[in-house]
Formats: structure tokens, sequence, C-alpha cells
């Protein structure tokens, strides 16, 4: 990540500002939110999509071409603070963020719910892409294993694996997550883990 870019998220952060950050993505989606952590390699984003809280997202910082922090964003949060929705913008514990390893440990000794992502980069085909969602049972030092469960809220016969350095996203809090989880079953590997959920009171 170049040092602008840095200095924007840092800037971010410190005055609580909306970003709009672009990542080297064959879809080339941008995302908007508000920087809760950053370290040289991961960045912690509270998500926006059209105004509608979307949870938590660790990204990596080698993925990043573009930050922005302007105007629109100014807009943005004004629309937000408005509709009160910046209550939103927080995470129950912070997370370790010095690499994906350290957070995926945390993730998985704490039994919390994720979203881990492989995402296509620019030059990569479509199915090159991977989404687990579920919960992290094993950290390795090159791979993790994900408890997965499919559209219809069954959960995999077994954890999956997939190499960590692959990993491009890892969502945390997230709604969509937490909705699923109120009515599925438990998740197998984690028999009696709690499912958190992170709606402010």
């Amino acid at each position: 990540m170049k040092a602008k870019h840095s200095k924007t998220l840092r800037r971010a952060l410190d005055e609580r500002r909306m970003v709009r950050v672009v990542r080297a993505l064959a879809d080339g989606e941008h995302m908007q939110g508000f920087v809760l952590g950053l370290s040289d390699e991961l960045i912690l984003l509270y998500a926006f999509s059209d105004f509608h809280p979307d949870g938590c997202y660790v990204l990596r910082t080698q993925d990043v071409v573009q930050v922005r922090s302007g105007k629109c964003e100014r807009v943005n949060e004004r629309i937000l603070e408005l509709e009160g929705l910046l209550d939103w913008v927080r995470i129950s514990t912070m997370p370790p963020l010095e690499d994906l390893r350290a957070l995926l440990g945390h993730l998985c000794e704490a039994r919390l719910p994720c979203i881990v992502e492989r995402e296509p980069l620019l030059g990569e085909d479509e199915d090159k892409g991977r989404f687990l969602i579920g919960f992290v049972t094993r950290v390795g030092k090159r791979r993790c294993r994900v408890h997965h469960f499919n559209a219809l809220g069954e959960w995999d016969d077994e954890p999956t694996r997939i190499k960590i350095e692959n990993i491009t996203c890892v969502q945390l809090e997230a709604l969509y997550t937490e909705t699923w989880l109120r009515h599925i079953a438990r998740c197998p590997s984690l028999e009696g883990a709690d499912h958190p959920t992170s709606t402010p009171a």
C-alpha cells in the first residue's frame, strides 16, 4: 500500500472519518466505511452498503490501490448521523491485526463466527473465489480450517482448509452471519459454543 493511502487511513482512524477503499479485485468494487484499526498488514473497517450497516471487514493492505476521504464521504457521514446509524460503528472486542494468522487464531480461540473470503484479484478468473461462512476451527502455519454452512443452512461434514496467504478478507460481526446462526443448528465442530451478536442496545 502506498504511503499516501496509509496516511489517509490513519487520519480517518484518528478523526473518525469515512473512507472509500478500492482494492485490486477482479470485480472492481469499492467499499465505504470507518477505519477501526490499522496495521502494516491489515485494515479493520466498519462498512456500510447503501447506508445499511454491513459489519466489520478485515482487509489486506497489500490489495489497496486507492483510498479517498473527501466531500462525498462527508455527505455520507452526515446522512448516517441524521439516520442515527453511527452507533453501529464499533466492534465488541478489538482483534489482533498484526497479521491474518494472528487474527484467525483469535477467532478460533474465542469461537467467534466469521466469513473468510478468497476474492479473485485483477486478472484472475471469477471461479478462483471462495466464500466460507461459519467458524474457524484450526489455524496452522500456512492453512486454517473453517467449518462452513451452505445456502440451505446445512453444515459441511468437515471443515474446509484454505491457505492463509490466499485469504483477502475476513468479515466479523456481520448481520448476515448472525441472522443465519439464529436459525440453523449449532456448528458440529463447536458443540456448546455461543453465537454472539453485535446489535446495538
